[in-house]
This record gives C-alpha cells, structure tokens and sequence, in this order.
C-alpha cells in the first residue's frame, strides 16, 4: 500500500491553520504571563509589609523616613535592611547612593523588585550597575508642617523626604484606618535605585501623572498597592481616590488628597 502524501495546498492549509492557532493562543498567554508576574509582585509587597511592621515595632511605631542630599541618601529602604532578608547595612552603606551589582550581586534588591519590572536603572549617564527598587513610599510633606495644613493637603502620606533637616514619618499605631491606608506604591521608574533618594517616595498627583501617561504596570491600569496592616490590594488608580462618603477626590488631587487611600493622617 503506498503511503498518502500531503500536496502543497494541504501543506500550506496546516500552516494557516497553525499560525491562526497560535494567534489566538499568544495573547492568552501573554495575559496568563502578566497575571502570574503581578501575584508574584503581590507576594513581593507582602513581604516587605511585614519588613515595615517588623520596624515599627522596634522605633516606637514609626514608619521608615527618606533622606537624600547633604544630609546624606538614608532611604525607607535602607532602613529595612536587617528585616528584609538582608544583613543591617553599616552606616557607610546607608548613606552610600546605590548597592552596585558588581558588589552585591544580582539577586541583592530581590526583594524589591517586582516580576514584571525590566529591572534596568540608571545612575547618571549610562551607567546600569545599580539595583532595582520597583515600589516608593507615600509622601508625608517635611517642612513648617507635616502636610496637615491649608496648601500641603495633597502631601498625607507615610514617609517623608527631606533635602536637610530632620525627617518626619507617621507613627503605624496612630495610624485611623491602617486596612484602607497606602504604604507603598508600585514605581517602575529608570531612576528608582535601591537605596536612592531619587524616588524613593510618591504623592497622589505625581502618580496620576503617570497613570494618564500609561506607565503604570500590569494590566488594566491596575497597580498593587501595600496597605498599612500589611495587606496588598490592586485598584484602578482612580478607585485609590474614592473616599468614605463615595465621593472621588480627583477634582482636588493638586490640592486636597483628605481622607483618600492617600491620606494616612486619618
């Protein structure tokens, strides 16, 4: 009996058929891909949640402030070392601009780094040997005020910045509303160093900016958000500024950010 072959047109028919398979199939996969990197950064937030209260409960319930300057480059996240996995940093370390790769490795800001961040930073012109940091603290405004007054309403975050002086925090345990409160933020930003005091913290209108832009990660335009008890929730950025009466604070965001996802002060 001789063997059946297939002519060109049969030939030609599978491939078609081949090639609208895996049309059909790459998007879904893609989408799997990205739901599967954003669990994965959930977890990544979670962890460093337990990071935060871990410190807390060894400075009298104070969050992890931001230094950046003459002052020295203390980040939040320098303050973490020592509950993150990492050894505690000397005071050198800390006041150091960036962790290079070629000094502590690859995997060293692993846990600050998000799955579906490209990872690719840069100090200055060119030069990539620095870690990733994907997430930034809220904001607290450090000046005459804490961010509590006519004029710095749009500033009521966690964690302060400063450029001199003293920095400020919000103390966790006086803290309203921990569960509906944001601590970190997802910022996958080129100059987002760990240990950096280039990013290391954002306020609601500067992340609206990058929503409108499309540069906020994972799919939908929806982004993790660490939540002061620990917990991690993703939102559309607009759901963030919705507040207890329903209302959205979107109106006011370079103004007044009260009692929002934003506001710690609560």
């Amino acid at each position: 009996m001789k063997k059946s072959k297939f002519t060109l047109i049969e030939l030609l028919v599978i491939v078609a058929i081949i090639g609208i398979l895996a049309s059909l199939l790459l998007p879904a996969l893609s989408k799997a891909r990205e739901t599967a990197k954003s669990a994965s950064c959930i977890n990544t937030m979670k962890q460093l949640g337990i990071s935060f209260i871990m410190f807390t409960d060894d400075n009298d319930s104070y969050m992890p402030t931001s230094n950046h300057g003459y002052e020295g480059r203390v980040t939040w996240d320098d303050h973490l070392a020592g509950y993150d996995g990492r050894e505690s940093l000397s005071g050198a370390a800390k006041h150091g601009a960036t962790f290079p790769k070629t000094i502590y490795g690859d995997d060293y800001a692993q846990a600050y780094t998000c799955a579906s961040d490209p990872g690719i930073r840069y100090y200055g012109d060119g030069n990539t040997n620095t870690s990733t940091r994907s997430y930034s603290m809220t904001y607290m405004y450090i000046g005459g005020s804490i961010g509590e007054t006519s004029g710095y309403l749009k500033y009521q975050g966690v964690g302060g910045k400063t450029n001199g002086g003293t920095p400020k925090s919000r103390k966790l345990s006086a803290m309203g509303n921990t569960s509906g409160t944001i601590t970190l933020v997802e910022n996958q930003h080129k100059k987002n160093l760990l240990g950096n005091g280039w990013q290391p913290t954002q306020y609601a209108q500067s992340y609206y900016n990058k929503y409108n832009n499309g540069k906020l990660p994972h799919l939908n335009s929806k982004s993790n958000y660490l939540m002061a008890d620990g917990h991690v929730e993703k939102f559309n950025f607009l759901n963030t500024l919705i507040k207890t009466d329903g209302t959205s604070a979107l109106a006011f965001i370079n103004s007044d950010i009260s009692d929002t996802y934003w506001d710690a002060s609560r």
